[in-house]
């Protein structure tokens, strides 16, 4: 439910309890594992030309993320 997150994370930012800054990577080889994204703590060493620093969120307030999801998701939808 990443994609569900990050918009609740938007909709409301306070979602999101822990926050950590890493070192990303994001796979552009056209493969299997193309999109993927690579994360590793900042303390281990890596080439700065490999990897971008981030603020990656890390956890969420499960219950109030799933009362925010399930409230949008019931909700009736406006006619046109």
């Amino acid at each position: 439910m990443w994609d569900e997150i990050a918009a609740a994370a938007v909709i409301d930012p306070s979602i999101i309890t822990v926050q950590d800054e890493r070192q990303v990577n994001i796979d552009i080889d056209h493969g299997a594992g193309y999109g993927q994204t690579i994360f590793i703590e900042k303390t281990v060493k890596a080439p700065s030309w490999l990897w971008k620093i981030s603020n990656v969120q890390v956890d969420l307030d499960k219950e109030k993320f799933y009362k925010l999801y399930v409230d949008l998701m019931t909700r009736p939808s406006k006619k046109p």
